[in-house]
């Protein structure tokens, strides 16, 4: 036998949750709705408000603004292509010294745990000895 419907003309509890949020919601978007109406109606009044010629001098500023910056991309555009050669052999360069910083730590550190395999103190101290050498390397390259 099917149980009674509730009071509330729900099954479960969370079937009226579901509808209670999805009421909420629809509140907030009416809500949200009728803001951007507002904001819209006061635009619209402060525009008609302004003078024609401040609104066409406005244009004009805008236009030199726009163009100004399209000058600048052009030009910074144009700066990168001559300067990218030099800039990718620097990063290659770069790149490798950080690669050799790192086969170099891990080669000592490997020919130092073979060398002191029978003492693991000794080869805890030299093992400081690359990650020294690579934090060296590491502070000199970003100065």
């Amino acid at each position: 036998m099917k149980a009674p419907l509730r009071s509330h003309g729900f099954d479960k509890p969370t079937d009226l949750d579901d509808h209670l949020a999805e009421l909420d919601e629809e509140a907030e978007a009416t809500a949200a709705e009728a803001k951007t109406e507002k904001t819209t109606v006061k635009r619209t009044r402060a525009a008609n408000t302004v003078d024609p010629s401040l609104r066409a001098e406005l244009e004009e500023l805008r236009r030199e603004v726009d163009k100004i910056r399209r000058d600048i991309k052009r030009l910074e555009a144009a700066q990168h292509s001559r300067h990218r050669p030099a800039q990718a052999h620097h990063e290659r360069d770069r790149e490798n010294s950080r690669l050799m910083t790192v086969v170099r730590s891990v080669a000592v550190t490997s020919l130092a745990s073979r060398i002191f395999a029978s003492s693991p103190v000794m080869a805890a101290l030299v093992a400081v000895v690359p990650i020294a050498l690579g934090l060296a390397a590491r502070r000199s390259e970003v100065a």
